[in-house]
């Protein structure tokens, strides 16, 4: 029978052996049960041996039958759209972890992506709304409208100060999913920040990888 690891040859031989008929076990008890081996097929074993078993156990069914794996390894992606008024902040978590719900995934990561270059994602406080009117205060004093040292103003006083907004914050946030959600904190918020006066359509890409 081919070993499942060849490289194992490099080790040293009481190891390479053990590990080679490691997981000839558990790729054939992968391939029986059509999926990885978890580690809660083994409950009497310890959490660092049920950690080992399950590495070794997807290792070997994804070696020795792919297919069997295809539920393990998911990827998802869906986008949303919002219709901004005006300069603020806008939350979508909600409709983030909705995406992450229809994704099937219980545990991986979750990243979020706008399309463009003078909106941007923040995660924040959910709470207090002041806590997101001052730190549009505090941008409204760092990168003013207007800005005589700026050039680009093809769009208005409030162009270029909204891509430099972009620039300083984030494009793409990206965050764990743990039962099938966003595991953020309980004062966490995840928001769109519409830098420009006036009203537009963002587009928002949510992509999930992981576990089902």
């Amino acid at each position: 029978m081919r070993s499942l690891f060849p490289e194992t040859r490099a080790l040293p031989d009481g190891l390479g052996r053990i590990l080679h008929e490691t997981g000839m076990i558990l790729g054939e008890s992968a391939k029986k049960k059509s999926r990885a081996l978890r580690g809660d097929d083994f409950p009497n074993m310890s959490a660092p041996v049920t950690e080992c078993v399950q590495t070794i156990g997807h290792f070997c069914c994804s070696r020795k039958n792919p297919g069997a794996c295809e539920s393990l390894n998911m990827f998802y992606s869906d986008s949303i759209t919002l219709q901004t008024t005006r300069r603020s902040s806008y939350e979508i978590t909600s409709r983030v972890q909705e995406v992450v719900r229809s994704s099937g995934v219980t545990r991986g990561l979750c990243t979020v992506f706008v399309h463009h270059t003078s909106a941007s994602l923040i995660v924040c406080e959910n709470a207090e709304p002041e806590v997101r009117r001052d730190l549009e205060r505090f941008f409204l004093r760092l990168v003013p409208d207007g800005d005589p040292a700026f050039r680009h103003i093809d769009e208005g006083p409030d162009d270029m100060p909204a891509h430099v907004r972009s620039i300083l914050t984030q494009t793409s946030i990206t965050l764990p999913v743990s039962n099938a959600r966003c595991d953020l904190g309980t004062w966490q918020g995840l928001y769109l920040w519409e830098h420009r006066t006036s009203p537009h359509h963002r587009r928002v890409t949510i992509s999930v990888i992981g576990e089902a």
